[in-house]
């Protein structure tokens, strides 16, 4: 038996915590929460601190339009003291960490001392805990140790305490109650007294309910926007149903979930009937449960079942029959938790967050450019941006989201996305590839995504906007700043793809506040393309990089008619040569092992031959400004 367990227990969650907070400052300090879900708490908390309860603009309304999470109150109240988004990320990964402490507590009654302190460490580096506590913020990670505690006080027969850690968990968001009434379905099981059956039962029914009628009252659609997800199931149709079932991802899923504890909850698989409503919810939506749900908030509701039926399969592993035949006495009880243990590490590095990412801290550079576009943004000014920059920017009263503008209505097309046209635009290029991959693809998005650029040019138009910022493919634009506009001949013409030219230029005032290099390229089409082209470009014969056309997207480009581009995305030090070439390209929205979305480019062709310069020798045009420049 280990000597103080509790220290042991209380140094391994500090460590977990450490590590979170590590890698989410390296993400916060390299814009790489970029799910804009911390910058939608931030605001809403920020807004309750400031006694606007559940106030936000990233989405229009309340919070309550979207979930019922009652306990952003009390995250207010560290907040006031603390105004700063990484604070949430810290409550959370505390959160996820007090799991540990139920977990011990729990693990302590059927396993020895150390088994139990086993058990509790390896919840902590269980790939999806480390996931969540990286993946931007969420609420329910706050119900995970609620509904721990509340299992151990269920198991301990403990009613009142029991209640009391239920209701704490259904505060966290109303779908906590479809987990919390599996308590209820468990009781009758186990043919426990009508109040443990009822009591659950009850409560989270109505509970549930009457968030519904709550979220409903302050929706903007008037509705549940999330019953999006099941809108599929609707006609019903048997095939569909069986063969969205049996997709190769749902079972991905189902393995990635069981493989590091080696399937030891189907040994007894009874608390697994709490996880049953969070997989129905995952796996029913119309993309289904994937392997890459497990890195963040969604699979959280499968947790505290899959704990327990672990646990309950490791008891019984442990004394079962064939296993004592096989393997007599203590040989038995080493060699089960050397594989588990082989199991959980290898799951960790392989699948979890902390190895995986710090290969990623270690191999990518930092962007200068993100401080020096953010300080450009006066604290009380009203700004839309991309999804990047939104947790830098969530502590004001007005921020809006760049690409809700963009597609002109809320998420799932619930409501028109009318609102005022802020002082500040700030938008960055990966955050228009992750559009150019991801919303043509989806149902409520496609049809909105083309007309979208043509709408965000008569913003800028109507608001007289002009670039105060470009660098590190970074825009930053102001009501009322000037614009410059190419005058001089071009020169040094190339030709690229049939139909387009390529001309290459070096023209600074195109570039505010960026130091060195500014090439500037101007297209020309002889035809209207349909066709949505992003530029490709080897510098310093480097792997190749992607950039878009900002808001003047190809399909959108008319004949014979100039666009200029900076290409701010190269080194101020480059020397050459630099390649450049036209190029269709699809590709999948994913999420890194730090739990930033990327895209993931699986076929990019090539439009035409590539155009090569070097940027010392290119020439530079005059630039004037004027109000009709191209963006």
């Amino acid at each position: 038996m280990p000597k103080n367990p509790k220290i042991i227990l209380a140094s391994g969650a500090a460590v977990f915590v450490v590590l979170v907070m590590a890698l989410a400052g390296w993400k916060w300090a390299h814009g790489a929460y970029n799910g804009i879900d911390l910058a939608y708490f931030s605001q809403a908390v920020w807004n309750t601190a400031h006694l606007r309860p559940f106030a936000f603009t990233i989405h229009p309304g309340l919070t309550l339009g979207d979930h019922a999470e009652w306990v952003l109150v009390l995250l207010a109240l560290p907040y006031a003291v603390l105004p700063h988004p990484l604070l949430l990320v810290f409550i959370q990964a505390g959160a996820l960490a007090a799991g540990a402490l139920a977990v011990h507590r729990i693990a302590a009654r059927p396993l020895p001392s150390g088994w139990a302190l086993g058990a509790a460490l390896g919840y902590l580096f269980l790939p999806t805990i480390g996931g969540a506590a990286l993946f931007e913020f969420h609420a329910l990670a706050l119900a995970v140790p609620l509904l721990l505690f509340a299992a151990d006080a269920f198991l301990e027969k403990r009613f009142f305490r029991f209640l009391i850690f239920l209701a704490a968990a259904l505060l966290v968001r109303e779908d906590v109650a479809l987990v919390a009434a599996m308590f209820g379905i468990i009781a009758a099981m186990e043919r426990r007294p009508l109040r443990w059956i009822l009591a659950p039962l009850v409560l989270s029914a109505g509970w549930f309910v009457a968030m519904l009628l709550v979220i409903k009252q302050f929706s903007v659609g008037g509705g549940f926007k999330f019953f999006a997800y099941y809108g599929w199931l609707w006609p019903f149709d048997l095939g569909v149903f069986v063969r969205h079932l049996l997709r190769l991802t749902q079972l991905e899923f189902l393995l990635a979930l069981l493989m590091p504890v080696l399937f030891l909850p189907l040994l007894r698989p009874k608390w697994l009937l709490l996880s049953l409503p969070g997989w129905l919810l995952l796996a029913l939506s119309s993309s289904g449960a994937g392997a890459g749900l497990l890195g963040t908030h969604y699979a959280l509701l499968l947790i505290p079942g899959f704990v327990l039926a672990t646990l309950d399969g490791l008891a019984w592993a442990r004394q079962a029959v064939p296993l004592q035949r096989i393997l007599p006495g203590t040989h038995r009880e080493r060699v089960i938790a050397l594989v588990l243990a082989t199991a959980v590490i290898f799951s960790a590095v392989a699948l979890g967050p902390f190895v995986r990412g710090a290969v990623i801290v270690a191999t990518s550079p930092k962007n200068a450019a993100l401080p020096q576009a953010l300080a450009l943004v006066p604290p009380e000014a009203s700004v839309a941006a991309s999804a990047r920059f939104l947790p830098h920017l969530a502590q004001r009263s007005e921020l809006y989201a760049l690409h809700y503008l963009m597609l002109g209505t809320t998420q799932f097309a619930e409501a028109p996305y009318d609102v005022p046209a802020p002082e500040f635009l700030l938008y960055d290029e990966s955050d228009l590839l992750a559009w150019h991959a991801n919303f043509p693809t989806l149902g409520w998005t496609r049809d909105r995504y083309r007309p979208g650029f043509a709408r965000l040019r008569a913003l800028i138009d109507r608001g007289g906007y002009g670039v105060v910022f470009r660098d590190g493919g970074m825009t930053l634009w102001q009501r009322g700043a000037p614009r410059p506009q190419l005058t001089g001949a071009p020169e040094g013409k190339r030709e690229g793809a049939p139909g387009i030219r390529i001309v290459a230029l070096r023209e600074p005032s195109f570039c505010p506040g960026r130091a060195g290099i500014c090439p500037l390229l101007v297209f020309t089409s002889d035809d209207v393309r349909g066709d949505d082209l992003l530029l490709r470009f080897y510098e310093n014969k480097t792997a190749p990089r992607l950039m878009t056309f900002g808001v003047v997207p190809t399909f959108s480009w008319a004949a014979n008619i100039p666009i200029t581009v900076p290409v701010t995305v190269l080194s101020p030090d480059v020397s050459g040569p630099v390649s450049l070439e036209l190029v269709s390209a699809e590709g999948d929205l994913i999420l890194d092992p730090l739990g930033t979305a990327a895209v993931s480019w699986r076929e990019v062709r090539a439009q035409g031959p590539a155009v090569t310069f070097t940027p010392s020798q290119l020439p530079a045009p005059s630039a004037a400004p004027a109000p009709d420049a191209n963006p």
